[in-house]
């Protein structure tokens, strides 16, 4: 989940990158058999790579 500070290039040529981001969900599960309860969850970008063309055929 980008934001605006993930946004370096405005107006300006950007280059490609692909970013990875790991996210972490906290449910509630209970031992008779009810549906579950998603307690919270959250997103961070964990890293970022410049993405190369692919020039092969």
């Amino acid at each position: 989940m980008p934001d605006k500070l993930d946004r370096a290039w405005i107006n300006a040529p950007a280059p490609a990158f692909t970013y990875t981001f790991t996210c972490s969900d906290v449910a509630a599960v209970l031992a008779t058999p009810k549906p579950s309860s998603l307690l919270g969850y959250g997103c961070r970008r964990t890293d970022a790579k410049p993405t190369v063309p692919d020039f092969s055929l």
